[in-house]
This record gives C-alpha cells, sequence and structure tokens, in this order.
C-alpha cells in the first residue's frame, strides 16, 4: 500500500517537517534514532520517562551541532502525552514525524502466575502509549497536510514465546493498530508503518540475558545465551541511522508495512545494508 505523492517531491518537503518525536529517547534505539535524525537535519523531541538520561542525549545532539529537547513524560498517561505534543509545538514546531519506540518486557512468567498489575503496566506503555502518541500528533500533522509514523515492533509479537504473555501480546496489538492506522490515516498523507529491528544490542536483552532458566524456561536461556556467544546482536547506531534514512526519503510514500529490516529491502529495497 502506498500513499498518495510523488516520493521526489516528498524527499524535497522535508525542509518544511523538520520535528520529529523520538519516545524511549533516553538510551538504546531510541538515543540512536535521536542521534542519527538530528545529524540529518530534524529537530527532535526526545521523550522518556528518565529526564537525567535525556539531558544527556539533548547535550550529545547540541554538541554535534543539531537540535533536540528533552520532554520527560510517560507515554502511559494520557494526560501528559497529550501536553508534552502540545509543547514540542510551541517550542520546537509541529511534529511531522513520530518513532514510537517506548518498550519494557514486562513481567516474565507463566501468564496465570504473573503479577496482573505489572502485566497491565506493560500493555500501557507498550501498546495504549503509543495510541497516545499518535492521537495527540495526527492533529498537528493534519494541519500540516503529511505526517510519518515508525512504531518498534518485535517478532514476538508474530509467534509463541511462553512466559513472554505481556510482550508478546502488547506487541501483537501494535502490529494490528499500524495497519488499522494506516488506513485510517491514508487520506491525510500520514503513513504509518512498523519496523521489527530484530536483534539489537539494547538495555532490555541484557537484562533478559541475566534472568535464570527458571524465570525464562529452559529453551529461552539457552536461546539467549547462543545470541549473545555467536554475536548476533546488531549495534543500536545501525538501527538509528536506517530510521534517519527512511525518514529522510521512502517513509513519506509507504503505508501499512509491518516487516523487519530485510523484509523492508526486499519489498520495497529500502537501503542502506546493516552490519
Amino acid at each position: 500500500m502506498r500513499a498518495t505523492g510523488e516520493s521526489q517531491e516528498v524527499a524535497i518537503s522535508l525542509h518544511s517537517f523538520p520535528v520529529a518525536i523520538v519516545t524511549g529517547a533516553g538510551r538504546g534505539i531510541g538515543r540512536a534514532t535521536a542521534l542519527a535524525l538530528a545529524a540529518a537535519g530534524w529537530k527532535v523531541a526526545l521523550v522518556a520517562r528518565s529526564a537525567g538520561d535525556l539531558e544527556q542525549v539533548a547535550a550529545q545532539v547540541r554538541d554535534a551541532g543539531g537540535v533536540a529537547s528533552p520532554f520527560p513524560a510517560d507515554v502511559a498517561d494520557w494526560e501528559a502525552v497529550r501536553d508534552l505534543v502540545a509543547r514540542v509545538s510551541r517550542e520546537l514546531g509541529p511534529p511531522s514525524g513520530l518513532v514510537n519506540n517506548a518498550a519494557v518486557v514486562g513481567p516474565v512468567g507463566p501468564a496465570v502466575s504473573v503479577d496482573p498489575q505489572a502485566w497491565k503496566e506493560t500493555v500501557d506503555v507498550n501498546l495504549t502509549g503509543v495510541f497516545h502518541l499518535v492521537r495527540a500528533a495526527v492533529a498537528a500533522m493534519r494541519e500540516q497536510g503529511r505526517g510519518t509514523v515508525l512504531n518498534l515492533v518485535s517478532g514476538m509479537g508474530l509467534r509463541v514465546f511462553p512466559r513472554f504473555s505481556a510482550y508478546s501480546v502488547s506487541k501483537a496489538g501494535l502490529i494490528h493498530l499500524t495497519r488499522i492506522l494506516a488506513e485510517e490515516l491514508k487520506p491525510c498523507g500520514i503513513t504509518v508503518n512498523a519496523l521489527d529491528p530484530g536483534l539489537v544490542d539494547t538495555r532490555m536483552h541484557e537484562i533478559l540475558g541475566r534472568m535464570p532458566a527458571e524465570q525464562v524456561g529452559p529453551e529461552m536461556f539457552q536461546r539467549l545465551r547462543g545470541f549473545r556467544e555467536r554475536q548476533l546482536f546488531r549495534p543500536p547506531e545501525s538501527i538509528g541511522k536506517w530510521i534517519a534514512a527512511f525518514f529522510s526519503g521512502r517513509a513519506w510514500e509507504i503505508t501499512g508495512e509491518v516487516g523487519t529490516l530485510s523484509e523492508f529491502e526486499s519489498r520495497h529495497g529500502i537501503p542502506p545494508k546493516l552490519p
């Protein structure tokens, strides 16, 4: 599925759409994405719960000659999200790009045994938080006549992984939400896509790697150990550069796509190739 408009015209018009919101921007993929977008000429609104982490990323962007401002907020809180998008519009300009990266792994264990509140909080951040950001940002995008949203998803939202019900269900819901939003927002010139970045060297995988076999299950324990031993984790910087390249081109004409890096490449020929 493709949104209306020629890709060449869209690339030129990026000068009119310079503001991007990145959630989970304090570390990992979010931090790398914020740095890469800023290097590509975007003004970046940094969103996460930790103000200290955001200040450090904003300082890195400024030291490199870019523009970024921290906007600490809990994406699970609708009022906070609505307020932060209004602040972004006032302080940086109306957002035309949105990267929904914030996520937590949540409770790990049999679904019938984990804490119900922790399960709900995971879904609130990973799924409802994305709804909040899109709901708040889409008005500004509509006024500009164009916008693009990228949601970070996971293969765990497609396949069955026992003991990871909260995370898996939230990502499965996000995949379906992406497709629904793409159809609903296509007439407005707003594209919505989802990327499964695969194995990335992030804090989440570090946390999982420290969990005992009795918590994650013996099969997942061996799987995680094998990933690390075979050095299969990509650096988050490579994902950030991919997202920045995507936002600087084909993101404005492709919508409703949910895929891995290799699937985006095979279906759309999207560079760059990653290590």
